[in-house]
């Protein structure tokens, strides 16, 4: 599969999005633009095109054509609709000399595809919010994603977060991403599995690189997540550093149910319970630290019984109607 069949896939998996060069997109100081700004945007970049090096290939050039007679066996069944072949026959395509896809447009939407200075393969996505630049390397791999805020104007568009990718080998997956929030100012470091699951996260305060979190998760042989643990070093409420991390933990028992039973501890301590009957009943119990515990059941998940126990002893109970 070559860059411009991944770039067309790109296209048509994200609808909502305009996809475009920035440059282009920003072109006389132009953000979110409305219906009568963006048919201007295609008349310029139409008389532009026109005027460059490029040829111009209207709606006769078939999807055959663009993407080789064996197109079927590479587009994910669910795209071969007559609806999906339609759009992107009646799409227009701007090919350079070489006949490589410069410019492909679908309505009021474009999208485009440029080499980085470090030849790394880059592609741009715009909507009214955010703009997002990826990087991608020699083998399409995503290696770094920037988001910036789409306030309206090329100048100072914001910059939020920046993500990097780093594979090992010819590894389609990942096995670390680091993210830079800038709003946030933390950096979030995830480790994943061979099955792109994440099994590791870790989260900094990148002006003093002091650690926020640490989480750690657990799957099963089927990739069902078994336990989550997390040691959190700072106090939600007032930003002051703990003396020692409080520690989450989660416990995810899976039983014959499609939804798993969870014991959820924190520093050791059962605060949480739930435990099911059938798919979906079951009882939920809250532990209180002066020794009460909630205990509640629901059936056909609706809430049906509610009891409150000191220790042992009941000393409330409400049932509820229908």
């Amino acid at each position: 599969m070559n860059i411009q069949t991944l770039l067309l896939f790109f296209y048509l998996l994200l609808p909502p999005q305009n996809v475009m060069q920035q440059d282009l997109l920003f072109a006389s100081g132009k953000g979110a633009l409305d219906t009568e700004q963006k048919e201007a945007l295609v008349y310029e970049l139409e008389t532009f095109l026109n005027s460059s090096d490029s040829s111009f290939w209207g709606s006769d050039l078939s999807i055959e054509a663009l993407l080789g007679e064996d197109y079927a066996s590479y587009i994910p069944e669910e795209f071969l609709s007559f609806e999906a072949e339609s759009k992107i026959n009646e799409a227009a395509y701007y090919l350079k000399d070489d006949g490589s896809l410069k410019f492909m447009k679908v309505g009021e939407e474009l999208f485009s595809v440029t080499n980085a200075p470090d030849n790394k393969t880059s592609k741009v996505s715009v909507n009214s919010s955010v703009i997002m630049r990826s990087k991608l390397d020699e083998m399409n791999r995503e290696v770094e994603r920037e988001v910036f805020r789409n306030n309206g104007t090329y100048k100072n568009p914001g910059r939020l977060s920046v993500t990097k990718y780093y594979y090992r080998g010819d590894s389609e997956i990942p096995f670390q991403t680091n993210e830079t929030n800038f709003a946030s100012r933390t950096l979030k470091k995830l480790f994943y599995n061979t099955k792109a699951l994440v099994v590791e996260s870790r989260v900094y305060n990148i002006d003093d690189n002091s650690n926020i979190s640490d989480t750690f998760f657990s799957y099963n042989n089927n990739s069902l997540m078994t336990q989550k643990r997390e040691l959190l070093y700072y106090i939600s409420s007032t930003d002051e550093r703990r003396d020692a991390p409080l520690e989450k933990k989660t416990i995810y028992n899976y039983t014959q149910f499609d939804s798993p039973d969870i014991d959820y501890y924190e520093d050791g301590v059962l605060k949480r319970k739930v435990v099911f009957s059938s798919e979906d009943s079951y009882t939920e119990s809250l532990y209180f630290d002066n020794g009460m515990t909630v205990k509640t059941l629901y059936a056909n998940g609706r809430r049906k019984e509610e009891n409150i126990l000191r220790g042992e002893e009941s000393i409330s109970r409400r049932v509820f109607d229908e």
